[in-house]
C-alpha cells in the first residue's frame, strides 16, 4: 500500500494540487479494500463509481424516496467481482501440511 500511496501522490505532483478525496484517499481506499477482497487489478474508477451509486441509493432510501436503480446495478457489479474472485480461489490447490 505504501507504493500505491506514493504512486497516487506522484500523479498529482505535476499539477501541484488536487482534490485529495478523489485523487488520493478514494483510490487508496479502493486499493486496500480490493486487495482485502482479492480483487487486485480492479479499476479504482469503476469501484468508486459503484460506491457513488450505492451511497446515492442509500441516501434516497433514507430520505424516503425510491432507491435509484443504479445502486442495485452497482451492487450487482461488486458482487459479481467478489464471486468471481471466490470461484478463482476455490479452484486454487491448497498447501498440504
Amino acid at each position: 500500500m505504501e507504493q500505491e500511496a506514493a504512486r497516487l501522490v506522484e500523479g498529482i505532483r505535476p499539477r501541484g494540487s488536487a482534490e485529495l478525496r478523489r485523487k488520493v484517499a478514494g483510490p487508496l481506499a479502493v486499493a486496500v479494500v480490493a486487495e482485502s477482497l482479492g480483487l487486485v487489478g480492479t479499476d479504482a474508477g469503476a469501484v468508486l463509481s459503484w460506491y457513488d451509486a450505492i451511497v446515492s441509493a442509500v441516501c434516497d432510501i433514507t430520505a424516503g424516496l425510491p432507491a435509484n436503480p443504479a445502486g442495485a446495478a452497482a451492487f450487482e457489479q461488486l458482487r459479481g467481482g467478489v464471486e468471481a474472485t471466490r470461484r478463482c480461489w476455490s479452484r486454487q490447490p491448497t498447501a498440504s501440511a
